[in-house]
């Protein structure tokens, strides 16, 4: 990870995985514009650059083995668990979109003590093991998607028992109705917290 810029200073870790290209304004904006609370948000930022786009995965990722591919997000998957443990021992809320998806997925699934909640965007993660119980994960996807299909999002939800919100008309995008979806999962894991 290249930088980590912060916003907030409230109790509740929340870690804004970013998008091919997306900047930490830009991933600020796209998935917490209009979140109100008690938050400190984190944007670690992806030390890869494709086709001069800031990317989590290295160019040719995309053309790359299952094996190989598994191997790239296992390494950033340990490293965002680290980061999460230095600033959060008890864990945070994680949101990513498109490959911050992938991310955010993925760290729900390999390192779910890392994860109070995490919310994967048009995400398609590699084919990662399933847990005898379900990851803390929530999945949000457009129907109309025409880059990540929803149909990987349904196989994803299938294979680990969680849950898929869908999207009619929406493609690979966060409009404000998913966004309205994912501030109501962050407050209910925040109010949660506060009462346990």
């Amino acid at each position: 990870m290249i930088s980590v810029p912060e916003r907030g200073d409230g109790n509740q870790l929340v870690v804004g995985l970013h998008f091919l290209g997306a900047d930490a304004s830009t991933t600020d904006q796209v998935l917490f514009d209009g979140l109100d609370g008690d938050y400190r948000f984190v944007f670690p930022s992806g030390e890869h650059s494709i086709e001069g786009d800031v990317s989590w995965f290295p160019d040719g990722y995309y053309e790359m083995s299952a094996q190989d591919q598994d191997s790239v997000v296992r390494s950033v998957v340990a490293g965002l668990a680290d980061l999460i443990a230095d600033r959060s021992p008890g864990g945070a809320i994680v949101v990513g979109a498109s490959q911050g998806g992938d991310l955010a997925a993925a760290l729900a699934i390999l390192q779910p003590g890392s994860v109070q909640l995490a919310m994967a965007v048009a995400a398609n993660p590699p084919l990662l093991p399933v847990s005898p119980s379900p990851p803390p994960l929530h999945l949000f996807h457009g129907v109309d998607d025409g880059i990540v299909p929803v149909e990987s999002a349904r196989m994803l939800s299938a294979r680990h028992g969680v849950a898929l919100n869908e999207y009619a008309g929406v493609g690979h995008a966060v409009p404000a109705l998913m966004r309205r979806d994912i501030h109501s999962q962050i407050a209910s894991v925040t109010m949660t917290r506060e009462s346990g």
